[in-house]
């Protein structure tokens, strides 16, 4: 995702999950700046997910 101009947030939440958050690089990283997002069990599953909507958007 860097390669496409892309920034990532990796947020463990204690036994709940992860959530990862992929932001236009350059740009203030704000929950109203994020480009796509998703809370999954595993770190891996939450970057594809949040990957995938990212680049369904663009």
């Amino acid at each position: 995702m860097e390669r496409q101009g892309y920034d990532l947030s990796l947020t463990r939440y204690a036994d709940f999950g992860w959530r990862a958050t992929f932001y236009v690089t350059g740009r203030e990283h704000s929950p109203t700046g994020a480009t796509g997002s998703a809370f999954e069990a595993t770190p891996f599953r939450a970057v594809q997910v949040a990957a995938w909507e990212t680049l369904a958007r663009t």
